[in-house]
């Protein structure tokens, strides 16, 4: 399965800060499309290596409850690693 078109729900959404072509992130899709649409020096950067990993997992193993926490905690240290993620927000 292709992870983009995942409607599967994350954990939690995750709020990105502005300036970002959505602002929050709800589902595996989204958090697939926003890694395939990161500008390439993000290429090979081990937190979105394991951030893509983790939601591919999540998109593939649609009936496991931990690859989505897994995917959604990956999701969440990558986007907080690179100042992307806005605080404050309510899980």
């Amino acid at each position: 399965m292709d992870p983009t078109l995942s409607s599967r729900p994350l954990e939690y959404p995750l709020y990105l800060k502005p300036g970002f072509s959505r602002e929050v992130l709800h589902t595996v899709g989204e958090a697939a499309m926003f890694i395939k649409e990161l500008p390439a020096k993000y290429d090979g950067v081990l937190h979105w290596s394991l951030a893509g990993a983790t939601v591919e997992d999540a998109a593939r193993r649609s009936d496991s409850a931990d690859a989505l926490r897994v995917a959604t905690m990956a999701m969440e240290l990558a986007l907080e690693t690179e100042g992307m993620l806005r605080s404050g927000e309510v899980k």
